[in-house]
């Protein structure tokens, strides 16, 4: 009996190690993305770079922020896609910053995506699976 107790405990002890190592590769893969934090920065390197700027709007204690960081926004295709921008994080509590995206909701997380000259292309709030935030993706590039 005791031998049993050690083996599944063992187990138990391997499985969260490896949950555990899963999800620090997640958030590595989340970090590899280049976020600049300062509106002027973004749009300065959008307009030398000729791309648009998505703007994420969180909250670190946002559990659907966090959901998305570990999920949508560190997928390799989804990854691939944010190439095509300068991408921009600001937090909610950010008054100065809040005040430049136009119609912001207070909704979190939020991504607002944006010309170089700061005027709206889409706006999508929540939390999506790494599916539906692609198409999201396809849709606002073949748009615009």
């Amino acid at each position: 009996m005791k031998k049993i107790i050690l083996f599944v405990a063992l187990g138990c002890m391997g499985v969260s190690q490896g949950f555990a190592r899963q999800q620090t590769e997640i958030l590595q893969a989340y970090h590899k993305l280049e976020w600049e934090t300062a509106f002027s920065t973004a749009f300065e390197r959008a307009k030398k770079e000729h791309k648009d700027v998505m703007v994420m709007v969180e909250e670190p204690q946002c559990k659907w922020c966090v959901k998305m960081k570990n999920g949508a926004l560190s997928n390799p295709d989804v990854q691939v896609k944010l190439q095509d921008y300068v991408l921009l994080k600001v937090q909610r509590s950010d008054k100065e910053s809040i005040k430049q995206i136009e119609g912001f909701t207070a909704a979190i997380p939020s991504f607002h995506f944006m010309t170089a000259n700061k005027e709206t292309i889409e706006t999508i709030i929540g939390y999506f699976e790494t599916e539906d935030f692609l198409s999201y993706l396809v849709e606002i590039e073949t748009d615009n």
